[in-house]
C-alpha cells in the first residue's frame, strides 16, 4: 500500500482517488475550499459541463458511470439560431449519438460521495497548500479555519488542482522546465434561465444552443433539473465587448439587437449579471508533468483547455484511466508508470489544445456559414455510406481513439471532402443512390 498524497478535490482530483484507492493505496485529499456537500460553493467554473464516451470508460472502470448518467440529459447536436430567426439543426452523428449535459456541480458531489465511500480515501477541506519541497514529497498545508500549518510527508503526491496549481508553480522553478499560458481575447459570462424559460422559448432540451455572431456568440444547454445555462460570449474590449458591455441598458440593447429571438425571455433573469465574474478561457501547456520519482501533474493543472469542444473534463477523466492502465502495468514503479504516462499522454493533449482553440472559431463565425453546413452534410452522408469512415468530431467525443491520431485522420478526411465540394450540384445528389456512384472513385484515393 503506498500513501498517496492529492492536492485538489475537484472533479480529476475526486476521481483520481478512487482508482487509487481500488487499487488498495491509501490517498489523501486536500482543498483549499470549504466541502460543498456542507457550504455553498463561491466557485466561478462553468455551471454546466458535458461528458463524452472518453469520461464515461473512466467513470464506468471505477462503477460510478451509471451514477452520472442518472442526473444527465442527452445532447444529439447543435441547434444554430441565425439572426434572421431561423434554426437548422446540426446532429452530431448519424448514429444518434449524444453527449451528456449536466450541472457540474451535481457531478462533483457525486464524486465526492462516491469517494467517501472508500475507507482508505481521506478528504481534508479547507487546506491551501502553501508550499511544497519537491526533493522529499513534503508538502505544507494551512487550514484555513484555525491557520495552523502542518507539513506532509508523502511517498506520491499528484497535483490535480487545476489550471492555475499550486503544486505546478512549485516546479515551474525548476530548471528546464516549459511553461506556457494562452489567454484568448473573448471571455464569458453565464445566464441561468429558469425551468419554464425552456418550454417557453421551444427550446429543444437535447441540443447544443449557438447563435453565432462573427466576434461574439451566445450558446448553452440544459440540464437534468430543466434549467438552461447561457453564456455570453465578447471580447474583453471594444464594441460589444464586456468593456463596453457595463450597464444594463447597454446589456438589454445588445441582446435586443443581436439576441432577438430570446431577449424577452432571458430579460428577467438578468438582474446579478454583472455580480457575475467574466470568466477568462485559457490554454496551459507544460513539461515536464512529473518531477523526480514521485510528484506528477494531472487534469487541468498540465493541460487546461479551451470549454469549446466540451472535453476538459473528459480528458482529465480519461488521464486517470490512463494512468490507472500504467499503474497495473507497472505494479509498484510508481516512476516508472508516471514516466510512462507522461510520455504517452503529452502528445494527445496537446492536439487537444489545438482542437479545441480551432473550434472555438468554428462555433463563432462558421457553423452558420452555408459552406460548412454543406461540409456537414457531405460528413453526415458519407458516414451513413461508410460507417467504418469516421471523422474528426466523432473520432473526439464518440471515440477514445487518441487525440493525436484523430487528428491524422481527419487531415485525409478534409481533403476528400473539399474534392467532393467540387463536384457540380453536389448537395441535390446527398440523399439520393447516385451519391455513392460519384463519390466511390474519391473514396478510393483518399
Amino acid at each position: 500500500m503506498t500513501h498517496v498524497t492529492i492536492v485538489g478535490a475537484g472533479l480529476v482530483g475526486c476521481l483520481l482517488s478512487i482508482y487509487l484507492a481500488q487499487a488498495g493505496h491509501k490517498v489523501t485529499i486536500f482543498d483549499q475550499m470549504p466541502d460543498p456537500r456542507q457550504v455553498a460553493p463561491k466557485s466561478n467554473r462553468s455551471i454546466s459541463i458535458t461528458i463524452a464516451v472518453r469520461g464515461f470508460r473512466a467513470l464506468d472502470k471505477v462503477g460510478i458511470g451509471d451514477a452520472v448518467r442518472q442526473i444527465s440529459i442527452p445532447i444529439y447536436g447543435r441547434m444554430i439560431h441565425a439572426s434572421s430567426g431561423q434554426q437548422t439543426f446540426q446532429p452530431y452523428s448519424p448514429k444518434n449519438e449524444a453527449n451528456y449535459a449536466m450541472r457540474r456541480q451535481d457531478l462533483h458531489l457525486i464524486l465526492l460521495n462516491f469517494a467517501q465511500q472508500h475507507s482508505n480515501i481521506h478528504l481534508a477541506f479547507n487546506n491551501k497548500c502553501v508550499g511544497l519541497d519537491l526533493a522529499t514529497a513534503t508538502a505544507k498545508f494551512e487550514d484555513r479555519q484555525t491557520d495552523q500549518i502542518r507539513e506532509v510527508q508523502s511517498e506520491v503526491l499528484f497535483g490535480a488542482d487545476g489550471a492555475f496549481s499550486s503544486v505546478r508553480l512549485t516546479m515551474q522553478k525548476e530548471k528546464r522546465f516549459n511553461y506556457s499560458q494562452h489567454f484568448i481575447d473573448i471571455a464569458y459570462r453565464e445566464i441561468v434561465l429558469p425551468k419554464p424559460i425552456m418550454a417557453d422559448l421551444e427550446l429543444d432540451p437535447n441540443a447544443f444552443h449557438i447563435w453565432p455572431r462573427e466576434n461574439m456568440m451566445m450558446y448553452g444547454f440544459g440540464d437534468y433539473h430543466g434549467d438552461f445555462t447561457l453564456s455570453l460570449v465578447l471580447p474583453y474590449e471594444g464594441a460589444n465587448s464586456h468593456e463596453t458591455i457595463n450597464t444594463f441598458e447597454a446589456l438589454h440593447r445588445l441582446l435586443e439587437t443581436h439576441f432577438t429571438d430570446i431577449f424577452t425571455s432571458t430579460k428577467p433573469h438578468l438582474g446579478n449579471y454583472f455580480a457575475k465574474p467574466v470568466e477568462p478561457m485559457v490554454t496551459i501547456r507544460c513539461y515536464p508533468w512529473v518531477s523526480g520519482e514521485r510528484i506528477a501533474l494531472i487534469g487541468d493543472a498540465c493541460h487546461a483547455v479551451l470549454p469549446f469542444y466540451g472535453q476538459g473534463a473528459n480528458a482529465g477523466f480519461e488521464d486517470c484511466y490512463l494512468l490507472g492502465q500504467c499503474l497495473e502495468q507497472f505494479a509498484g514503479e510508481w516512476s516508472t508508470a508516471l514516466q510512462t504516462f507522461q510520455a504517452a499522454r503529452k502528445p494527445d493533449t496537446d492536439a487537444l489544445a489545438d482542437l479545441c482553440h480551432e473550434h472555438a472559431m468554428v462555433l463563432m463565425k462558421s457553423v452558420d456559414d452555408p459552406q460548412f453546413q454543406l461540409r456537414k452534410k457531405i460528413e453526415q452522408a458519407l458516414q451513413m455510406l461508410y460507417p467504418e469512415r469516421t471523422y474528426l468530431y466523432h473520432n473526439v467525443s464518440f471515440t477514445c481513439l487518441p487525440y493525436t491520431e484523430a487528428v491524422q485522420r481527419e487531415e485525409s478526411h478534409r481533403r476528400l471532402i473539399n474534392r467532393i465540394l467540387q463536384i457540380e450540384n453536389i448537395e441535390s445528389h446527398l440523399d439520393t443512390p447516385e451519391f455513392q456512384r460519384i463519390v466511390n472513385p474519391f473514396l478510393a484515393t483518399s
